[in-house]
Protein backbone atom coordinates (compact mmCIF):
# COMPACT_ATOMS: atom_id res chain seq x y z
CA UNK A 1 0.00 0.00 0.00
CA UNK A 2 1.38 3.65 -0.90
CA UNK A 3 0.40 6.38 1.24
CA UNK A 4 1.39 9.52 2.62
CA UNK A 5 1.51 11.00 5.92
CA UNK A 6 -0.67 13.47 6.29
CA UNK A 7 -1.72 16.35 9.47
CA UNK A 8 -0.61 15.11 12.80
CA UNK A 9 -3.46 14.67 15.10
CA UNK A 10 -1.60 14.39 18.57
CA UNK A 11 1.70 13.69 20.04
CA UNK A 12 1.89 11.23 23.32
CA UNK A 13 4.21 9.55 25.48
CA UNK A 14 4.44 6.28 23.45
CA UNK A 15 4.80 8.28 19.67
CA UNK A 16 2.85 10.58 17.45
CA UNK A 17 -0.37 10.15 15.98
CA UNK A 18 -1.34 11.46 12.29
CA UNK A 19 -3.36 10.96 8.88
CA UNK A 20 -2.26 8.58 6.55
CA UNK A 21 -3.70 8.97 3.50
CA UNK A 22 -3.56 6.47 0.37
CA UNK A 23 -1.39 7.66 -2.21
CA UNK A 24 -2.21 5.33 -4.65
CA UNK A 25 -5.69 4.60 -5.61
CA UNK A 26 -5.59 1.99 -8.42
CA UNK A 27 -3.63 -0.54 -6.09
CA UNK A 28 -5.47 0.34 -3.02
CA UNK A 29 -7.11 -2.59 -1.06
CA UNK A 30 -10.54 -1.82 -0.84
CA UNK A 31 -11.11 -3.57 2.20
CA UNK A 32 -8.92 -0.73 3.82
CA UNK A 33 -10.50 2.99 4.44
CA UNK A 34 -8.39 5.28 2.33
CA UNK A 35 -8.00 7.56 5.30
CA UNK A 36 -6.41 6.05 8.29
CA UNK A 37 -4.80 7.04 11.87
CA UNK A 38 -1.16 6.50 12.15
CA UNK A 39 0.46 5.81 15.07
CA UNK A 40 4.18 5.83 14.82
CA UNK A 41 7.14 6.31 17.03
CA UNK A 42 11.26 5.50 16.42
CA UNK A 43 11.74 2.48 15.83
CA UNK A 44 14.35 2.53 18.58
CA UNK A 45 11.36 3.60 21.02
CA UNK A 46 8.38 1.30 19.34
CA UNK A 47 7.98 -1.37 22.13
CA UNK A 48 4.16 -0.21 23.47
CA UNK A 49 3.07 0.74 20.19
CA UNK A 50 4.18 -3.43 18.69
CA UNK A 51 2.64 -4.42 22.31
CA UNK A 52 -0.51 -2.62 21.65
CA UNK A 53 -0.93 -4.05 17.77
CA UNK A 54 -0.36 -7.98 19.21
CA UNK A 55 -3.18 -6.36 21.67
CA UNK A 56 -5.89 -5.25 19.18
CA UNK A 57 -4.99 -8.45 17.01
CA UNK A 58 -6.06 -10.33 20.03
CA UNK A 59 -9.34 -8.68 19.75
CA UNK A 60 -9.93 -8.44 16.09
CA UNK A 61 -13.66 -8.42 15.55
CA UNK A 62 -14.97 -6.22 18.43
CA UNK A 63 -16.98 -3.42 17.44
CA UNK A 64 -16.20 -1.78 20.81
CA UNK A 65 -12.40 -1.97 20.06
CA UNK A 66 -10.86 0.44 17.94
CA UNK A 67 -9.60 -1.61 14.58
CA UNK A 68 -6.47 -2.04 13.72
CA UNK A 69 -4.84 -2.61 9.79
CA UNK A 70 -1.51 -3.46 10.48
CA UNK A 71 1.87 -1.69 10.60
CA UNK A 72 5.25 -1.24 8.21
CA UNK A 73 8.40 0.36 8.74
CA UNK A 74 9.87 3.44 7.58
CA UNK A 75 12.77 5.74 6.94
CA UNK A 76 12.11 9.10 7.22
CA UNK A 77 14.79 11.83 7.61
CA UNK A 78 17.53 9.20 8.41
CA UNK A 79 15.35 7.66 11.18
CA UNK A 80 13.81 4.12 11.45
CA UNK A 81 9.94 4.44 12.50
CA UNK A 82 7.61 1.82 13.29
CA UNK A 83 3.81 2.80 12.44
CA UNK A 84 0.48 1.10 13.04
CA UNK A 85 -2.32 1.98 10.88
CA UNK A 86 -5.43 2.25 13.10
CA UNK A 87 -9.57 3.13 12.34
CA UNK A 88 -9.77 6.71 12.23
CA UNK A 89 -11.67 8.43 15.10
CA UNK A 90 -13.28 11.52 13.36
CA UNK A 91 -15.26 12.50 16.52
CA UNK A 92 -11.62 12.69 17.97
CA UNK A 93 -11.55 11.27 22.19
CA UNK A 94 -14.22 11.35 24.55
CA UNK A 95 -11.90 13.53 26.05
CA UNK A 96 -12.14 16.32 23.42
CA UNK A 97 -15.81 15.71 23.21
CA UNK A 98 -16.86 16.27 26.77
CA UNK A 99 -14.09 19.31 26.79
CA UNK A 100 -16.11 21.07 23.69
CA UNK A 101 -19.55 20.58 25.54
CA UNK A 102 -18.25 22.70 28.68
CA UNK A 103 -20.14 22.51 31.70
CA UNK A 104 -23.59 20.93 30.64
CA UNK A 105 -21.62 17.74 29.95
CA UNK A 106 -22.39 14.74 27.38
CA UNK A 107 -26.54 14.56 26.84
CA UNK A 108 -27.86 11.74 28.91
CA UNK A 109 -28.62 9.78 25.73
CA UNK A 110 -25.30 10.08 24.41
CA UNK A 111 -23.31 9.07 27.98
CA UNK A 112 -25.43 6.17 28.36
CA UNK A 113 -24.61 5.16 24.43
CA UNK A 114 -20.98 5.47 25.28
CA UNK A 115 -20.68 3.36 28.38
CA UNK A 116 -22.85 0.44 26.50
CA UNK A 117 -19.88 0.82 24.01
CA UNK A 118 -17.04 0.77 26.82
CA UNK A 119 -18.53 -2.10 28.86
CA UNK A 120 -18.96 -4.01 25.65
CA UNK A 121 -15.39 -3.60 24.73
CA UNK A 122 -14.12 -4.10 27.88
CA UNK A 123 -15.99 -7.26 28.51
CA UNK A 124 -14.26 -8.42 25.14
CA UNK A 125 -11.21 -7.57 26.22
CA UNK A 126 -11.71 -9.40 29.82
CA UNK A 127 -13.22 -12.65 28.57
CA UNK A 128 -9.87 -14.36 27.04
CA UNK A 129 -8.10 -12.82 30.61
CA UNK A 130 -6.93 -9.05 29.44
CA UNK A 131 -6.90 -5.90 31.19
CA UNK A 132 -6.47 -2.78 29.53
CA UNK A 133 -4.52 -0.79 32.80
CA UNK A 134 -5.47 3.02 31.50
CA UNK A 135 -9.09 3.29 30.44
CA UNK A 136 -9.57 6.87 30.48
CA UNK A 137 -11.39 9.30 28.45
CA UNK A 138 -8.72 10.36 26.49
CA UNK A 139 -8.07 6.63 25.50
CA UNK A 140 -11.61 6.23 24.33
CA UNK A 141 -12.08 7.17 20.50
CA UNK A 142 -15.16 8.29 19.02
CA UNK A 143 -15.39 6.72 15.44
CA UNK A 144 -18.62 7.83 12.66
CA UNK A 145 -21.15 5.53 12.07
CA UNK A 146 -24.11 4.95 10.44
CA UNK A 147 -27.01 4.31 12.73
CA UNK A 148 -29.53 1.86 11.93
CA UNK A 149 -32.53 4.54 10.93
CA UNK A 150 -35.78 3.03 11.98
CA UNK A 151 -39.04 4.54 10.77
CA UNK A 152 -37.57 7.43 9.18
CA UNK A 153 -39.87 9.43 6.59
CA UNK A 154 -39.50 8.25 2.92
CA UNK A 155 -39.44 10.73 0.38
CA UNK A 156 -41.59 10.32 -2.73
CA UNK A 157 -39.31 7.73 -4.49
CA UNK A 158 -40.22 5.31 -1.82
CA UNK A 159 -36.48 5.69 -0.16
CA UNK A 160 -35.80 7.41 3.31
CA UNK A 161 -34.99 10.24 3.13
CA UNK A 162 -31.60 10.38 5.94
CA UNK A 163 -29.43 8.33 7.36
CA UNK A 164 -28.23 10.08 10.64
CA UNK A 165 -24.73 10.24 11.40
CA UNK A 166 -23.33 8.99 15.09
CA UNK A 167 -20.45 8.18 16.67
CA UNK A 168 -19.48 5.08 18.35
CA UNK A 169 -17.40 4.60 21.62
CA UNK A 170 -14.58 2.33 20.95
CA UNK A 171 -11.12 1.26 23.26
CA UNK A 172 -7.97 2.50 21.91
CA UNK A 173 -4.16 2.92 23.18
CA UNK A 174 -3.84 -0.94 24.51
CA UNK A 175 0.31 0.02 24.90
CA UNK A 176 -0.01 -1.16 28.85
CA UNK A 177 -2.68 -3.63 28.67
CA UNK A 178 -1.54 -6.88 29.76
CA UNK A 179 -2.94 -10.60 31.11
CA UNK A 180 -4.64 -10.58 34.12
CA UNK A 181 -2.23 -12.01 37.07
CA UNK A 182 1.25 -11.06 34.86
CA UNK A 183 3.70 -8.62 36.94
CA UNK A 184 5.10 -5.70 35.26
CA UNK A 185 9.32 -5.82 35.82
CA UNK A 186 8.89 -3.02 38.10
CA UNK A 187 6.59 -4.99 40.34
CA UNK A 188 8.65 -8.35 39.81
CA UNK A 189 11.97 -5.75 40.90
CA UNK A 190 10.63 -4.65 43.86
CA UNK A 191 9.01 -7.84 44.74
CA UNK A 192 12.72 -9.15 44.87
CA UNK A 193 13.83 -5.80 46.62
CA UNK A 194 11.18 -7.17 49.83
CA UNK A 195 12.79 -10.52 50.34
CA UNK A 196 16.34 -9.51 50.33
Amino acid sequence: MKWRRGETLGVGASGMVSLALVDDQATFDHDLPCVMALKSAPLSKSGSICRERRHLNRFKGCPHVVRCFGSDTTTEEGEDWYNLFLEYASGSSLFDRIRRLGKGGLPESEARRYTKSILLGLNHVHKPGYVHCDIKPHNVVLVESESEVIKSPMNLNGKRERVEKEHTAKIADFGVAMKAGKRTKDEERSKGKLRE
